[in-house]
């Protein structure tokens, strides 16, 4: 009788040091590999989306027939909706300066935003601002059409956020809403810095706190294991 009492108690022990290093197990690889994993893995993401898009601007600030046409609004149905934000996955926005220093909008391709003035007429160059409905990158060029003088303005939308959250407005990565329960930006710099495609830090990314963060399933697999343990 007491070897068997002896051999069930040696086995509870031995069960129960089974669950509790699954439990740690599961916190160590939840906490410190997948959220810096995650983290590293998502700053890639945004940053080649954000560069991707720069690039595509670019391209469109680059075109002078194509802004022409724009400036001109001798554009057809079908170009107008190829340049739509819907088709672009961000919004441009033609302004022509003129002699008095005045900024005056001549064209834009979408109604959610409008960017800060380009006080300092920058070109060439990118930035992280915040509106009203969240983060952008807003990207700058300056182009001359016809004789005249314009600024080329972009919006990148990274991460929508409101003042008050809904059920249909909620923060979130643009490009990633699964992004947001292991990740959120920061003006602090981290060890996840997301870069412009000129070079320069537009914002940092750090992990969510434990307790918004959701746990992965290779954590929650090694969690159930460890109460399969506790309970067998």
């Amino acid at each position: 009788m007491k070897d068997l009492v002896k051999n069930l108690t040696d086995r509870s022990l031995y069960l129960l040091l089974i669950a509790i290093g699954l439990f740690c197990l599961a916190f160590v690889i939840d906490k410190y590999i997948i959220g810096t994993t995650s983290a590293r893995y998502y700053a890639n993401l945004i940053e080649n989306d954000i560069q991707d898009k720069e690039e595509n601007f670019q391209k469109l600030a680059s075109d002078t027939a194509l802004l022409r046409t724009l400036v001109d609004r001798t554009y057809t149905e079908t170009l107008l909706q190829k340049v739509l934000e819907k088709e672009k996955k961000y919004s441009f926005f033609i302004y022509k300066k003129d002699s008095a220093n005045h900024h005056t909008l001549i064209f834009w391709n979408t109604q959610t935003a409008l960017p800060p003035i380009n006080i300092l007429d920058e070109s060439d160059a990118s930035r992280a601002v915040r509106l009203s409905n969240g983060l952008y990158i807003h990207i700058s060029k300056s182009v001359d059409i016809s004789g005249g003088h314009y600024f080329v303005e972009g919006l990148i939308p990274v991460m929508w956020e409101y003042f008050v959250e809904i059920e249909n407005l909620k923060k979130e990565f643009v490009s990633f809403p699964e992004a947001g329960k292991r990740v959120t930006v920061t003006k602090t710099a981290t060890e996840y810095p997301v870069r412009s495609s000129f070079g320069n830090t537009l914002f940092y990314l750090e992990k969510t706190n434990v307790e918004r963060q959701q746990s992965s399933w290779p954590a929650v697999l090694l969690v159930l294991a460890g109460v399969f343990f506790l309970v067998i």
